[in-house]
């Protein structure tokens, strides 16, 4: 969803980077990477799979299945508090890390900033400030929690708890779908494997496998919203 990343530069970008209500990707997700501590407010809205890539497996949230596919728009709940992965709500913005340094550059989405660099007021800029600083933290949390997560992902690799989760779909002699992602097989839970998995790591593994099986059923809520836009 990013098109032009480079780092940020808090003295000239402060004033271009929009507010988040106004922060949107140009380019519609399909998947977004998530962390664990996010998992289980996402689970009200989206599925979550794995994906592997160069680094290792990679938790996502399965946000659309096509480029038009705009069910990953910020839905309030009925609690008040706006459903989207934590990348959505830090957009333009985002951290890449490297697994190891704890000093990582913030980058930011060129395409993303407002034309022109509008003078801002003292107060207005305190503003900005305060609202950076809180992405920033939120993106920080956002590392440390998939850190943490990693061997967990290893685990269940070793322990072959992952399968392939086909989500290709036929609808009026279009096929749509996304290839590429795993669930983990649900013969895996309550067995040897899942028990010593949980006694290792504890309530972070418990959770992200209870609210990742919970999550698996938000694909008929998908498949309905794009029922109905089509």
């Amino acid at each position: 969803m990013y098109l032009s990343l480079r780092p940020f530069d808090r003295l000239s970008d402060l004033a271009r980077l929009p507010a988040p209500e106004a922060s949107r990707p140009r380019r519609n997700p399909v998947v977004v990477p998530i962390s664990p501590v996010e998992i289980s407010h996402l689970a009200q809205r989206f599925p979550t799979a794995w994906r592997r890539d160069a680094n290792g497996w990679d938790l996502v949230a399965v946000t659309g299945l096509t480029k038009t596919h705009d069910y990953w728009l910020p839905t309030p709940a009925p609690d008040g508090a706006v459903v989207a992965p934590l990348l959505l709500r830090t957009f333009p913005l985002t951290l890449l890390d490297d697994g190891a340094n704890d000093n990582l550059p913030v980058l930011v989405d060129e395409t993303a900033l407002s034309l022109g660099a509008p003078e801002l007021s003292e107060e207005a800029r305190a503003v900005r400030e305060a609202e950076f600083d809180r992405r920033c933290l939120a993106l920080w949390t956002f590392v440390n929690s998939r850190r943490a997560l990693a061997p967990i992902s290893a685990a269940l690799d070793a322990a072959g708890a992952f399968r392939p989760w086909n989500l290709a779909f036929a609808r009026d002699e279009a096929t749509y779908g996304i290839g590429g992602l795993h669930c983990v097989d649900w013969s895996y839970f309550g067995g040897g494997d899942h028990r010593r998995l949980v006694a290792e790591f504890g309530w972070l593994a418990a959770n992200v496998l209870t609210m990742h099986r919970v999550s698996q059923h938000r694909m008929n809520t998908i498949l309905r919203d794009m029922a109905d836009k089509t």
